[in-house]
């Protein structure tokens, strides 16, 4: 570990380009009236838990830093200097669009280098597919920087080496935040009821697990006017955390999810996604939990029976009591024997399988 690594890490999540987007940050930062933070809580970021987890290491790293200050016992961190809001992060950005997919963010960079000092570089994703689209947010040091650049209608010059020694050049297109959102809110179309794509909720995924995390939720979607938002679920499949949202119109949702995922805000310094909620989904989410009552044993001994198969699960009371039935099947082409144990609810089984893994 370098201490170097670790100041520079840190500077980079108490920078001006990163609090305003850091949803869990600026809220411990509201809290205190001279927004002094724990440094525990930044050392369970996932970008700091690789260089440290030790709070006296990240306070010698920071001795001299211009950014920062820490108490003297290490326990808390603070900015020296009071951060800039999300519109003053959105004024000082511009959106360039035409860059090949696989274009680094370094090349991004290098690229725009030339009209100003840069903050930041944040390569936009699709929506399915969660891969660059070819657009990529500049933020500047400098809102003039961002202006300058708009109203000369300058197109730079993307060169890239292909890999038969070709060089390619293509002019990229500028345009103003503010403006590259509101072209996009435009360009969805209004969907009827009937539509199968309408919808009036929104997931949220993507985002660490925290016991705050549904407060730190209201908080993202706040701005956006929803009617209800559910309490964090567990994906029975991916064990990921997600949160439905919901809202009075399609368009509404549809917004703040394309708001939301341009802004690319984080919890817990990991970047959060939202999409539509369909339909089909929720009769999907309904079939799985319905699903999970089951487990599947494979591979028994021939001619295992009931007794047998429940032999299987930890002699917990809680665990037999939950279970339904129990149906062995032989298997002529394999010459193999299997069973299914029904249980009374999802949560069951999956207390069920947890144990057993753990035996």
């Amino acid at each position: 570990m370098l201490l170097s690594d670790v100041k520079k890490q840190l500077e980079i999540i108490f920078s001006d380009e990163n609090i305003p987007r850091d949803i869990t940050l600026k809220r411990e930062m509201a809290k205190n009236p001279e927004g002094w933070v724990d440094i525990e809580l930044i050392l369970s970021y996932q970008n700091v838990q690789y260089l440290t987890q030790d709070q006296y290491a990240a306070g010698e790293a920071l001795r001299g830093s211009r950014l920062l200050v820490v108490k003297a016992d290490y326990t808390q961190i603070k900015r020296r200097e009071n951060p800039p809001n999300i519109e003053d992060l959105d004024n000082r950005t511009v959106v360039a669009q035409g860059f090949p997919i696989q274009s680094t963010i370094k090349e991004v960079s290098d690229l725009f280098g030339q009209f100003g000092q840069i903050g930041d570089v944040i390569q936009l994703k699709d929506d399915k597919s969660l891969k660059f689209n070819g657009f990529a947010k500049i933020v500047f040091k400098r809102k003039e920087s961002a202006d300058v650049l708009v109203q000369s209608k300058i197109q730079p010059v993307f060169k890239k080496r292909q890999s038969s020694g070709d060089e390619i050049s293509i002019p990229i297109t500028v345009e103003s935040s503010k403006i590259y959102l509101e072209r996009q809110l435009a360009l969805r179309p209004e969907l009827n009821i009937e539509d199968q794509e309408y919808s009036t909720q929104a997931i949220l995924f993507g985002f660490p697990h925290s016991e705050s995390i549904n407060e730190q939720i209201i908080l993202v979607f706040q701005p956006y006017n929803p009617k209800q938002i559910d309490e964090v679920q567990l994906d029975q499949i991916s064990e990921e955390e997600f949160a439905i949202i919901t809202f009075g119109t399609d368009s509404e949702a549809q917004h703040a999810t394309d708001s939301l995922n341009y802004a690319n805000l984080k919890i817990h310094g990991v970047v959060i996604r939202a999409r539509k909620w369909m339909k089909w989904e929720d009769e999907e989410m309904k079939n799985l939990k319905d699903v999970t009552k089951f487990i599947l044993i494979n591979n028994l001994p021939q001619e295992c029976k009931r007794n047998d198969v429940l032999k299987v699960f930890p002699p917990i009371d809680a665990i037999q009591k939950s279970i339904k039935n129990i149906q062995v099947f032989h298997d002529n082409e394999d010459q193999r024997q299997f069973a299914v144990a029904k249980f009374e609810e999802g949560d069951h089984a999956k207390v069920a399988l947890y144990e057993i893994r753990r035996i």
